[in-house]
């Protein structure tokens, strides 16, 4: 009698995979990884959508922060243990964390140009907004450049266009985001800082991801009088500026939100309250149930 062959009970399809915060929405399993870990991918018979988001920068005294760079992709996983790492946000004049699944890296956004650090904004997946600014004292006038962001990833920070020869008058420029430039300024809008670029939206949840930081401004006489106008977040996470002697406001965690830029005369520079503090990244896959 020959050998009768028969079909498995069970078809393995789809995807199995463990890691991470589980979730099921209209038909999808997620995995969102706030934190470093590792996802394992037992059944791998179908694409994943991938979502990297690396830490926003970190910002001081004038532009607004890079968001962290995004990455978006869809692809058949290998089977395996797969590292997932989540870069945290940059403090001050510190560049956010990469973040990264496997060998696929988004960068950390590029912190803000500060005046009293005298340093421009750095490049980074997003990149930081530039600053000029005049001091109390009318001396050293700073005029620091804005960081470019990385191909693929995030787009380039502003760099404020105009200034006056006022005491104690500065703007900051916008950093960038994962889905547009930061802004500068212009002639006509010299006491207004640049607002941070958008960042990106993810089909998987519909949510916006590594917004750029808004610019800080000083305009002259300081204080809650000062009629200058900070530069606001980018849509996805990514802090506003602030006006005279305030540091900005943090990127959004889980956003890789770019911080909000500070301002204010020179007598401040002795003080450590200008520096606010970049959004950490985020790692989310998604593939359909079963």
């Amino acid at each position: 009698m020959g050998v009768i062959l028969r079909k498995p009970r069970f078809l393995l399809t789809g995807v199995r995979a463990e890691g991470g915060t589980v979730t099921e929405v209209d038909g999808y399993i997620f995995h969102a990884f706030t934190s470093s870990g590792t996802l394992l991918i037992a059944v791998a018979q179908a694409e994943i959508d991938l979502l990297v988001v690396g830490g926003g920068g970190g910002a001081g005294f004038g532009g607004g922060a890079g968001g962290g760079g995004v990455i978006v992709d869809s692809f058949l996983p290998p089977l395996g243990e797969i590292p997932v790492v989540v870069g945290s946000g940059g403090t001050g004049m510190n560049n956010g964390e990469n973040s990264s699944f496997g060998d696929i890296v988004a960068s950390g956004g590029g912190h803000g140009a500060s005046a009293k650090d005298n340093i421009a904004g750095s490049s980074g997946g997003c990149g930081g907004g530039g600053v000029k600014y005049v001091p109390v004292d009318g001396g050293t006038f700073y005029n620091k450049g804005a960081g470019a962001g990385t191909d693929g990833q995030g787009s380039p920070g502003g760099n404020p266009y105009y200034y006056t020869s006022t005491k104690a008058f500065g703007t900051g420029g916008g950093g960038g985001g994962a889905g547009g430039a930061g802004d500068g300024n212009s002639k006509s809008t010299y006491y207004k800082a640049g607002n941070g670029g958008p960042g990106i939206l993810w089909y998987g949840n519909g949510l916006y991801y590594g917004g750029g930081g808004g610019g800080g401004v000083c305009y002259g006489n300081g204080g809650t009088t000062d009629p200058g106008i900070p530069g606001s977040g980018g849509v996805g996470g990514g802090g506003s500026g602030r006006r005279s002697y305030r540091c900005g406001y943090n990127g959004t965690n889980g956003r890789g939100g770019g911080a909000g830029g500070g301002l204010g005369d020179s007598g401040y520079f002795s003080g450590t309250a200008m520096y606010s503090k970049g959004g950490s990244g985020v790692v989310i896959l998604r593939y359909k149930a079963n």
